[in-house]
């Protein structure tokens, strides 16, 4: 088994079956007497081909631009076929196949293994334009339906390709696809309807609170269990940042986004609604993550108050619940993006509002007044050596 834990193919095995168990021998035996001097270590020696990392960006780099290149030629080639879904739909499965092909067969050579993940992203995309494409001509009620549906299918074969294949870039990419998918199919429903406010209600709590789940779900490094984070890690990573990004579009002004012909009460229901579903994953976090402890109901309903209020900005919420999140995975990049979320979002909230300069200046004091307060109330009731 190689570092990337995956066993070698047949014909390798057989074509190094005369010297291998005996090279791997001696280099393992050579590895365990390194790892007694120096314990910090990785437990398996480095694969014999690794290379330096700014060749492998190279070949990394030139695989994406290969690609680029062969699909627009490709392209060209189809010319006025390039509007009908049958061209199209074959092309992007040849993408995927070829894709999946070069990840597996390649694994580990940074070129065939780049190359194939573009054309993986490729071939999805195609695949979505050409179920957009027969949706269109077979649906008579006009676009925005085949544009919702095609998002969704982009959304699930990237789910089915990132199952197919154990790559992290791969996988993470591909979340990016499906959490995108699922975000743009809201959109492309409300921007025709009700405004792009309902895409918070529409897609925003699905996004985070599956984020959450995605979470939960990892192990923390060295763990029992540690073996589920390499497949839903870079699914998580991808998750948090469509979310975050989709509650930054689902908290403009609700009466700029209202359309003529909408209620306003309507609207603002449904963003109170949105916003009460994302802040109620934080309580619902540290419930989780305080299982076990004296004080989880406590800490729990301190959570909900905090949740309360800041209801009508969700993001701070989220961007809350990564910060406990990667500190309790031991994540230091989740807690420095969860902590940068938060401060982007506030800026981006505090900007938009359309209220005067004095009264933002109110609403951060009366913030600040109630950071101290609820801090001297918590200093009082808990015991020194817990605070």
């Amino acid at each position: 088994m190689n570092v990337n834990g995956t066993r070698p193919g047949p014909a390798l095995d057989a074509d190094m079956a005369p010297e291998q168990p005996h090279a791997d021998a001696r280099t393992h035996a050579l590895w365990a007497r390194l790892r007694a001097r120096d314990p910090s270590l990785r437990q398996t020696p480095p694969a014999a081909d690794d290379m330096a990392w700014y060749l492998a960006a190279l070949l990394g780099v030139s695989a994406w631009i290969a690609a680029g290149f062969l699909f627009g030629f490709t392209f060209t080639l189809l010319g006025d076929n390039s509007d009908e879904p049958v061209p199209v739909g074959v092309l992007g499965i040849f993408a995927c196949v070829l894709g999946l092909a070069l990840m597996r067969s390649r694994h580990g050579r940074a070129f065939a293994e780049q190359f194939g993940i573009a054309c993986s992203l490729v071939g999805q995309t195609l695949c979505s334009v050409a179920l957009y494409l027969a949706l269109r001509d077979l649906l008579q009620s006009g676009y925005q339906t085949a544009s919702s549906l095609s998002w969704l299918g982009l959304a699930a074969i990237s789910v089915a390709m990132a199952m197919a294949v154990p790559s992290r870039l791969h996988r993470f990419l591909c979340g990016v696809l499906t959490a995108g998918g699922i975000a743009a199919s809201g959109y492309s429903i409300s921007i025709h309807h009700i405004g792009p406010t309902m895409l918070q209600l529409l897609v925003a709590p699905l996004i985070a609170g599956t984020t959450l789940w995605l979470w939960l779900r990892t192990a923390c490094p060295g763990e029992p269990g540690a073996r589920a984070d390499r497949g839903l890690a870079p699914a998580a990573w991808a998750f948090s940042l469509v979310a975050m990004a989709t509650l930054w579009i689902g908290t403009d002004d609700i009466a700029r986004d209202c359309r003529p012909d909408c209620h306003p009460e309507l609207m603002t229901a449904a963003f109170w609604l949105a916003s009460l579903a994302v802040v109620t994953l934080l309580p619902l976090c540290v419930a989780r993550l305080a299982r076990g402890s004296a004080a989880r109901w406590r800490r729990v309903g301190e959570a909900a108050v905090f949740a309360l209020l800041v209801v009508g900005a969700p993001g701070v919420a989220f961007g809350l619940m990564l910060v406990l999140l990667g500190f309790a995975l031991h994540r230091p990049a989740l807690l420095g993006v969860g902590l940068l979320g938060v401060a982007v979002y506030l800026v981006h909230y505090y900007y938009q509002l359309d209220v005067p300069l004095l009264q933002k200046s109110g609403w951060l004091l009366a913030g600040g007044a109630a950071l101290l307060l609820a801090r001297m109330v918590w200093r009082r009731g808990t015991p020194e050596a817990v605070a």
